[in-house]
């Protein structure tokens, strides 16, 4: 067995390891963005050389899948086409493709937290799901379906695995109180409320065309940034304002497992049985 000064340094250089690896990722979300506006304000202003197609004057062609299977047809696009293209990406398309892709990776973190202290924990399986944690599964398993288990480390896994299908369905409120009870994990309330904004943008953004509607107004609440059937600005200022909520959440959380479990037996087992990896 370990003694209690290393098993402290092994499971924080786990939980440090992890959270670096994860702000790479968004640090990278961030620079692989204004690589490609860099890219596209060129192509504003610069667009290709003109060259003929059946007669017409194009800036761009290219050749595509059609709508048969193994068609492909060209298709091409005028200076104006482009100018209009890039002005686009660089002005909103470019912010929200990349705050949905950081959003995921944000309930990745949150959901390995869980998943790691359930399996070192398992008896934290039984635990009430209400006071804002995701609704869905009983904590009671019948007789037949314990039969389909051969063992009860599958048995365990298969239920952590539907905790944590829960998370993806739950609101930012409900699966950081589940975070917090499963845990013991805080995230401020203010992070929150303000991630729970970003996440309704992604929403509305993934689901529709950006414009408010009632669901967004519900989880936004108070941090609402625009009115009922309003177009929400996705700009470089609120792009920078979403990953500096999400690097927050990243940090809470490694904290929160430092302080909680740097010195933690049981989570060093499961650390241990993955090779010191969170996942």
């Amino acid at each position: 067995m370990l003694s209690k000064d290393k098993l402290k340094t092994k499971n924080t250089h786990a939980f440090r390891r992890y959270n670096q690896s994860k702000l790479k990722k968004i640090n990278n979300i961030y620079i692989e963005t204004h690589i490609v506006i860099e890219g596209l304000k060129s192509l504003e202003d610069n667009p290709k050389r003109m060259t003929t197609r059946k007669g017409r004057k194009v800036a761009f062609c290219i050749n595509m899948p059609s709508t048969k299977e193994g068609r492909r047809r060209e298709i091409t696009r005028s200076t104006e086409d482009l100018r209009a293209i890039a002005k686009a990406r660089i002005s909103e398309k470019e912010f929200v493709q990349s705050i949905i892709v950081a959003v995921s990776l944000t309930e990745d973190y949150i959901a390995e937290a869980v998943r790691l202290i359930l399996e070192a924990y398992p008896k934290k399986l039984t635990l009430s799901q209400k006071g804002g944690a995701p609704s869905g599964h009983s904590k009671s398993i019948s007789l037949s379906d314990l039969l389909d288990y051969s063992s009860m480390e599958d048995l365990i896994e298969d239920q952590v695995e539907k905790r944590i299908q829960d998370l993806l369905y739950a609101s930012p409120k409900q699966y950081t109180e589940y975070i917090a009870a499963v845990a013991g994990v805080e995230i401020g309330e203010r992070l929150i409320q303000e991630y729970a904004e970003v996440k309704a943008t992604r929403d509305l953004y993934v689901h529709g065309d950006g414009k408010v509607n009632e669901l967004y107004l519900k989880k936004a609440e108070q941090l609402a940034r625009g009115k009922l059937g309003e177009k929400l600005v996705v700009d470089s200022e609120y792009f920078d304002h979403s990953i500096r909520v999400m690097k927050e959440i990243f940090t809470s959380v490694f904290k929160g497992l430092r302080e909680k479990y740097s010195s933690d037996s049981n989570v060093e087992r499961v650390l241990d049985h993955r090779g010191c990896h969170l996942i």
